[in-house]
């Protein structure tokens, strides 16, 4: 195989088996589920791997809403020959509908005398897929010997937002529960009574399209809106 760069593009599930392949499917079929898989040049949907390239929202986003509303995984894989030849995996986990919350990992593997490219690709998809299901084990393991609350004041529209935002807070397994103190035609006063890390409960909300913002003192939640459907 020639120098040169496999890009493949899926959604970004934690703990999904990663798969290196020398083709196949790098746009995210049915073929993909969850599966990292670095292709010679993306086939099927080569549009979709270009733009997401590139980190290009609207194409992320229509990925995305190919598995029911998943955050997508970009994955580079640049080979170099050589005496040894090396691979270097750049992997950006995007979240669509919220530009400038990429998360990328990235490492090189080295081939092991005797190893063939097939098994290094395969080898540095793994190494790939660990690292970033380790990242997810970080983030959202929760501490339940820490608990909180946090006083927070969310725009809302209608009824209809306000309860959207409450499917959403509901969703979150470190929210034990919220408490609606007050409401009117602009704002809902919240209490959200949380357990874990604070850093981690803002790393799920954000996951859910809902951003914490301010200082503890007047803390705001902004419902982004469905990725997907907006």
């Amino acid at each position: 195989m020639n120098e040169g760069m496999r890009t493949g593009i899926g959604p970004a599930k934690p703990g999904a088996n990663a798969e290196a392949k020398a083709g196949g499917n790098a746009g995210g079929d049915e073929a993909g589920h969850g599966t990292l898989i670095l292709a010679a040049a993306p086939i099927g949907r080569a549009a979709d791997a270009s733009a997401a390239d590139h980190g290009d929202d609207a194409t992320l986003a229509a990925v995305s809403k190919r598995y029911n509303g998943a955050d997508v995984l970009v994955a580079r894989a640049t080979i170099k020959l050589g005496a040894v030849e090396t691979v270097s995996v750049s992997a950006t986990r995007y979240s669509p509908g919220a530009p400038g919350n990429g998360q990328t990992w990235s490492n090189s593997y080295a081939a092991a005398p005797g190893e063939l490219e097939p098994g290094l690709l395969q080898r540095a998809a793994a190494g790939t897929d660990a690292q970033i299901e380790e990242a997810w084990k970080a983030a959202n393991v929760i501490d339940f010997s820490h608990a909180g609350t946090f006083a927070v004041n969310v725009p809302v529209a209608d009824l209809q937002s306000l309860a959207a935002i409450n499917a959403r807070l509901a969703g979150i397994s470190a929210i034990q529960r919220t408490d609606l103190v007050s409401l009117n035609r602009q704002m809902a006063h919240i209490l959200i009574h949380y357990v874990g890390d604070p850093s981690q409960l803002r790393v799920a909300l954000a996951q859910s399209n809902l951003e914490l913002s301010g200082d503890p003192s007047s803390l705001v939640l902004i419902y982004h809106g469905d990725a997907t459907n907006p």
